[in-house]
Parts: structure tokens; sequence; C-alpha cells
């Protein structure tokens, strides 16, 4: 593969950038059945659901990937420092809400921001977000989550009916940044790593996803993506053994474009029947156990 197509193909498919807008959409997840002046969680059912929801599904794919031979560091900066993180967001988000309430969460996010910058900065070396080690990355998340939480709690008011041509306008922006920031980590001089370029990335994210919002509040999404979306954190936990799999299958492919996009298939097919097997089923059981509030966006 030529040096302008691994460009394109890396800048059309920035996995990190992809994890920013996964920790915007959990903060807004969380925090919207809790914004404004509605009842705090319930610490220990909050905690027990959330922990749940987020650990049966993998541990099972932790289980899989060893099963086929992924190594656990691989699978740490592959995906799981990301959960790692998620996790944390969960224990800290009954605090981090009561301090919200006092200080506001542009201001708390703002603080957040500042730090992460520090600590980015500090470590000039670090490319990835995984670089600064299991005890730090987590820091460098926390602004973008405190994103999501800040805009489900003016979800209410989002209201106002987006052009689609604007919106789409909106995507290709954020499209196309993803992209850039590639070029910045990989292609240019500088090199600027992730824990600075995703932060500043996930600014933009936040129009982006009002808008989303709010013109969604007046059409009707597309039913196959809607149920192809449920299994979007299933495709998330395996589709790094998607590549193990086809060898385990004794599968032979010449050429890159072939490979990737078998792994691709391989990866959609196995995200299809890890849902049905696993993560429904868990999020089914822990629903039957814990009395959770769903996440519903009135029209």
């Amino acid at each position: 593969m030529s040096v302008a197509a691994q460009y394109f193909y890396s800048a059309a498919t920035n996995g990190p950038a992809a994890v920013i807008v996964f920790f915007v959409l959990s903060g807004f997840c969380i925090h919207y059945p809790y914004r404004g002046e509605r009842p705090a969680p319930t610490l220990l059912s909050f905690w027990a659901r959330r922990l749940l929801r987020l650990g049966l599904p993998a541990l099972a794919a932790l289980v899989l990937s060893r099963l086929i031979g992924v190594k656990l560091g691989e699978m740490l900066r592959g995906m799981f420092w990301s959960l790692i993180c998620e996790a944390l967001y969960y224990g800290l988000y009954p605090g981090l809400r009561a301090l919200a309430q006092r200080v506001g969460w542009t201001a708390l996010t703002s603080a957040a921001f500042v730090a992460a910058a520090a600590l980015a900065l500090a470590n000039p070396q670090a490319g990835m977000y995984i670089d600064l080690g299991d005890r730090l990355t987590w820091l460098l998340g926390l602004p973008v989550f405190l994103l999501g939480c800040g805009l489900a709690e003016r979800a209410d008011t989002l209201t106002q009916a987006v052009p689609v041509g604007r919106l789409w306008g909106m995507r290709l922006l954020v499209w196309g940044l993803a992209g850039f920031c590639v070029y910045l980590r990989h292609w240019s001089v500088w090199h600027v790593g992730y824990p600075l370029l995703l932060n500043a990335f996930a600014l933009v994210l936040v129009p982006w996803l009002a808008g989303e919002i709010a013109h969604f509040r007046h059409a009707s999404p597309w039913p196959w993506l809607e149920r192809a979306g449920k299994a979007s954190y299933s495709l998330y936990l395996v589709h790094l053994f998607a590549a193990g799999t086809l060898a385990g299958l004794g599968v032979v492919l010449v050429g890159e474009l072939p490979v990737r996009l078998a792994a691709l298939a391989t990866a959609l097919t196995l995200a299809g029947i890890f849902y049905l097997c696993i993560e429904r089923p868990s999020h089914q059981l822990v629903r039957r156990v814990f009395r959770s509030e769903e996440l519903k966006i009135p029209r």
C-alpha cells in the first residue's frame, strides 16, 4: 500500500478519535437521567448497574481473546484502557455531579481541561493516551467525559430544528478533523501527541452532537442504524481479535486491502454474534436485577 493510501485509510478510520466521541456520549448518557434538579442516583444501585453493564461483556471478550492468543498487553493498549477509564468515571460521577451543582459544569469541565493539558505538556513524549500509564490516563479523558455531562445538562433546550445540510457539514467537519489529527500525530514534522490533539478535538464534538440531538427531535433515525448501534459496544470489544479469528480459521489473503476488508467483515459478523449471545443477555440480566432509568430524549 502506498504512503498516500496508508494516510487516507488511517485518516478515514481514526480509532482513538472514535474513543473520544465515545467518552462524550458516555458522559451524556450517564448524566441525562440525573440532569437539572432530578434526584441523585442511589449509589450502590447506580455503581452496580453501570459496572455490570460495562464489565460482563468486557470479561467475556477478555476470555475469548485469550483463547485465540491475543496478548493481555495488546488488549490493554487496544481497548481496555478506555474501559478502565469508564469504570473510574462511573465511580466518580456522583461526586462530580455534586461538585458541579456547586460550581457549575462549565467551571468543573474547564478545570479538568487545564489539568489534562498540564499533564499532556509535562509528558510530551506520550503519543497515545495510554502512554501516560494506568494511573494518569483517566485524567486526560475526564474533561471529555464532563463535556458529555454538560451537554446532557442543556439537552432539554436543544429544540430548534437543524437543517440537514448544516448537520452534514458538521459531520464532515468532525470526520475531516479526525483525519487531520492522524496527520499531525503520524505524518507531520511536529508529531503532536494524541493527549493534546484529541482533547482539542473533543471541543468540536459538542456542537455537532448538540445538532444531532436537536435534529432527531424532529426526524426519525434510520431503523437499521438504530439496530446496528445496539451492537456498537460489542464491535468495540471484538474488533481486535477479528484478524486472529481469520488466522485461526486458516484464511490466507494477499494484499493489505483484502486483509483489511476481510477483517472488517469478520469484526462486524463477530459483533452481531457477540451482542446476541453475550451483551444483550447481560444487559437484560442487569435490568431484571436493578431498576434502571431509560435514556429517552423527548421529541
